[in-house]
């Protein structure tokens, strides 16, 4: 089938249309991968001007589509796809799709940090490099393009000096800019702000809302409801692969979505918090000092979650390394159970205090190494016989835990890499939780980062369930909902120190929230 060929017969829509064709419309896409089929008949669609949010749980098919939109896998026979109303054959290549008016732009934004900005615009982009490049006009050409996502920078800067907000928005301007010849088209942004602090999201939203103005079409993809519900003008769900809902999203409530996700209603997303009791300080710090933290001090009880929260910058994210080790305190001491106690990684994990950091895939874990490998890397020594590791008693104690704790695929074999998101962090829980099995003191630093709902119910009802047994628990969270309907308390800092704090009878979002942004006056 000819790359060109004009939409007809499809269905009621008929033929080519000047008007209201969308920019973009999958018809019956399915993927069978063996003997599973993870994609069954989705058709999708963007129209000029739309912003279509498109969420689901892990493993919904959700990257799939995305692959099969991209070119990297083709569709099973009878899917069909329309770009501008032309008929495009499958799969996919990268640079006709773009010429067509589809472009991805993925968690990483691929620019490269050492070129400028107009480097990294013309970078295989449209003044080849085989032909002479008017760099004054195209400087000028590149300035008025980003004033139109609402950034106005210099574009002779070094992309690595830009704030993570800046380097998103020229990336996103960039995949605009290779669309065809009008620069408008459909850009697919998968999980644009997962890397991004909470300020720098509306920066981003900013240049989306500004590409929508000017007639483009944007597939949203996210795991945060919250960023779908208020950016997105309509909204697809799938679930198994299948489309099980989608409309204008004024037409679904934040609990319709959720139950659409995960096709049942879960009823409260937060286990209930106990009421609180008198209990042994496991956790102290006093008078800690590092780059950023002033003099904070602070105690945790046994079987307590204490959240602490604050805008970007201020230490909170710091203070989990100082505890941990893997940033040296300047001055303070750590103390367990009463106790000093000397911050290193190696000592920490000895006495019990065990740290889920932010960063999953850097720091929490090895992706390219099996489940296996990765759960019992704490606890190796105890699989060694004559020398030798038994792989085989391993293995058999991990499939054990995975299916303790509910990690799918149950399968020990698999590289971390592999397993979703919110089956990454229910292993990595698993492994400290039960396989460890000797963590008193958990600290937990942006714990649902990049999970989905349904996987998020599950690791909060996890972290409870520790605290019943009497491990305290830091959460450092930016998600001030959720730090209200876990924690017992929650401490908010600035610039290094302790601003507010609130009980257990005053947790909700919006004091949080305002505690938050009131130091901040």
């Amino acid at each position: 089938m000819d790359d060109s060929q004009t939409r007809s017969g499809a269905g009621d829509r008929g033929g080519r249309r000047d008007e209201g064709t969308p920019l973009l419309e999958a018809t019956r896409f399915a993927k069978t991968f063996g003997e599973t089929q993870v994609l069954r008949g989705v058709d999708i669609s963007v129209d000029p001007g739309e912003i279509r949010g498109l969420i689901g749980q892990n493993g919904s098919g959700k990257s799939t589509l995305i692959k099969i939109l991209t070119g990297f896998h083709a569709p099973d026979p009878g899917g069909q796809l329309w770009l501008r109303g032309q008929e495009v054959s499958l799969p996919v290549s990268g640079p006709r799709a773009a010429a067509l008016g589809l472009g991805v732009m993925h968690q990483d934004p691929g620019l490269e940090g050492t070129l400028s900005v107009l480097d990294n615009f013309l970078l295989d982009g449209s003044a080849a490099c085989l032909r002479r490049i008017r760099w004054r006009r195209e400087k000028r050409r590149v300035a008025e393009k980003l004033e139109t996502y609402g950034l106005r920078i210099d574009v002779r800067r070094p992309v690595q000096e830009l704030t993570s907000s800046q380097r998103a928005v020229v990336a996103m301007a960039r995949a605009f800019d290779r669309l065809g010849h009008t620069g408008l088209g459909v850009l697919v942004l998968d999980e644009p702000t997962a890397a991004l602090e909470r300020g720098d999201v509306e920066t981003l939203f900013a240049g989306i809302r500004a590409a929508q103005a000017r007639g483009c079409g944007v597939l949203f993809v996210s795991h945060d409801l919250g960023e779908v519900r208020g950016l997105c003008d309509t909204v697809s769900v799938l679930r198994d692969g299948v489309l099980v809902a989608e409309g204008l999203m004024s037409e679904f409530t934040e609990l319709d979505l959720i139950r659409a996700i995960v096709g049942k209603d879960i009823g409260d997303l937060y286990p209930p918090i106990p009421p609180s009791r008198k209990t042994p300080v496991v956790l102290s710090a006093r008078n800690l000092h590092g780059d950023v933290l002033r003099g904070l001090s602070l105690e945790i009880h046994e079987g307590e979650i204490v959240g602490v929260t604050g805008l970007a910058g201020m230490g909170q994210d710091e203070l989990v390394d100082l505890l941990y080790g893997t940033r040296p305190l300047r001055a303070g001491g750590v103390y367990l159970s009463g106790d000093r106690h000397d911050p290193k990684p190696r000592k920490s994990i000895a006495r019990g205090m065990i740290l889920l950091p932010a960063d999953r895939k850097a720091q929490g874990g090895d992706a390219s190494s099996t489940v296996t490998d990765n759960l019992t890397l704490p606890i190796v020594k105890r699989y060694f016989r004559a020398g030798r590791m038994d792989r085989a008693s391993a293995a058999r104690d991990v499939r054990a835990v995975l299916e303790e704790f509910d990690v799918r695929p149950r399968d020990p074999s698999r590289l971390l890499g592999e397993l979703s998101g919110g089956n990454q962090q229910k292993a990595l829980l698993a492994k400290w939780l039960s396989l460890f099995g000797e963590a008193r003191v958990l600290l937990l630093h942006e714990a649902t980062q990049g999970v989905d709902v349904g996987a998020r119910q599950e690791i909060f009802g996890l972290i409870r369930e520790s605290a019943a047994r009497r491990l305290g628990i830091l959460y450092v969270s930016t998600e001030h909902e959720d730090l209200a309907h876990l924690c017992d308390r929650v401490i908010v800092i600035r610039d290094g120190r302790i601003a507010a704090e609130t009980d257990n009878a005053n947790l909700d979002a919006a004091t949080i929230t305002a505690l938050a942004l009131a130091v901040n006056r």
